[in-house]
C-alpha cells in the first residue's frame, strides 16, 4: 500500500470511531518508514506536531540533497523552506522557512532537520522574550499526504 493510502485509511479510521484525538501513523515504504505524529483529526484537516521519514541507507550527503530537494520542491506550505546550514562533521543539515510568519505570539516557523537515516519535518513558534516552543502543524489531509510523499521521496532519491 502507498504511503498515501496507509495514512488515509488511519485517518479514516480515526473520524469513523469518533476519534478525533492523536496518536502515531506509521506508513512502511521499502526499507524506510513515515511516522506522523497526529495530534487532532478532522473531518477535512489534521494537526500534525511532527513527520519523520527513516531510510536505512540516507547518508549525510544524502540528507543535505534531500533537505535541498524538499526546499526546492515543497510550495505549499505556509512558508517555503531553505537549507541554512550543514555540518559536514555532524551530518546534520538544517533547513527552515524562507520568511517565518509574524504575529503577536512571535515568529512561527518550519525546521526541517536531515542527517543520516532521518528526515524530521517539525513547527516551532519563537517569541520575543522567551525559547522557541513546537507547535502543530495544521494541514489539509490533501496537504499532509503529498508533505509525506514528498519527504519520502526526497529521503529516497538522496
Amino acid at each position: 500500500m502507498s504511503i498515501r493510502k496507509e495514512i488515509e485509511a488511519d485517518l479514516g479510521r480515526r473520524v469513523a470511531a469518533g476519534s478525533a484525538g492523536g496518536g502515531d501513523i506509521v506508513a512502511r515504504s521499502g526499507d524506510g518508514e513515515v511516522r506522523v505524529r497526529v495530534s487532532a483529526v478532522g473531518p477535512i484537516g489534521v494537526s500534525v506536531d511532527e513527520i519523520q521519514v527513516k531510510r536505512s541507507g540516507l547518508d549525510a550527503a544524502g540528507a543535505r540533497r534531500a533537505c535541498e530537494q524538499v526546499g526546492d520542491r515543497v510550495k505549499y506550505l505556509l512558508e517555503p523552506l531553505r537549507v541554512l546550514e550543514s555540518d559536514a562533521q555532524s551530518g546534520v543539515t538544517r533547513a527552515r522557512s524562507e520568511q517565518p510568519s509574524v504575529d503577536d505570539a512571535g515568529r512561527h516557523y518550519y525546521e526541517l532537520n536531515g542527517q543520516p537515516g532521518e528526515l524530521k519535518l517539525n513547527r516551532y513558534c519563537k517569541p520575543d522574550t522567551a525559547p522557541r516552543s513546537s507547535e502543530a502543524m495544521d494541514l489539509t489531509r490533501e496537504q499532509l499526504y503529498r508533505l509525506a510523499e514528498d519527504l519520502d521521496a526526497a529521503a529516497r532519491a538522496s
